[in-house]
């Protein structure tokens, strides 16, 4: 039997890099997935590649920077009445730019969707997960760069996987933290090559 047969894996940032991977490692072992992205786009191509797969694959498409967006993946859950056995929380952002430039609006834009958005839906779904005896698994990434605003990159995903785990452990079976470093992505690439990245 596969190892993930008849559960159920959400995948925040599941239609491509680090993402896409987990989801098709994660099929691969016979788990049904719900895929969380931005693009509606990438998502039915993501589909269609599980398909071989022989899976359910639930798709939503959604920016989780915007308002009430974690209260909606959730609700859409509730309303497919599909319990979540491990939730990975791997939608993220770096913005590697000079510090003079990390106005309130990046600093934000990070703090939103590098902890906000994971604590809210971990809790969300924190129920799914006690009654599943189920795993969180946490992306990060923990920047390297000396300039200041890798610097503060580094602090908040440190301070992000450090704390998450703690809180949750008690409740939920697992919680793990894994730092895939910086990748950088196609949007981003054409923004700026040099500064840029997201996992």
């Amino acid at each position: 039997m596969k190892l993930l047969a008849g559960k159920t894996v959400l995948i925040t940032g599941g239609s491509d890099g680090i993402g896409s991977a987990i989801a098709t490692a994660c099929a691969g072992q016979g788990a049904n997935l719900v895929l969380v992205g931005r693009g509606r786009q990438k998502l039915s191509k993501k589909e269609n590649d599980l398909l071989p797969y022989g899976i359910d694959v639930i798709s939503i498409s959604i920016d989780l920077y915007s308002n009430g967006a974690v209260h909606e993946v959730a609700g859409k859950i509730a309303d497919d009445r599909r319990r979540i056995d491990i939730l990975v929380n791997n939608a993220g952002i770096g913005r590697f730019i000079p510090f003079s430039d990390f106005d309130q609006d990046v600093l934000d834009l990070h703090l939103n969707l590098n902890v906000r958005v994971p604590y809210l839906l971990t809790r969300a779904l924190l129920n799914d997960l006690i009654e599943a005896h189920g795993n969180v698994i946490n992306i990060f990434i923990k920047q390297g760069d000396v300039h200041l605003s890798s610097a503060w990159e580094s602090a908040r995903s440190y301070k992000k996987l450090n704390t998450l785990p703690d809180i949750t452990r008690p409740q939920v079976r697992s919680v793990f933290r894994i730092d895939p470093k910086t990748i950088k992505k196609e949007r981003y690439q054409h923004e700026n090559p040099d500064h840029r990245g997201q996992h």
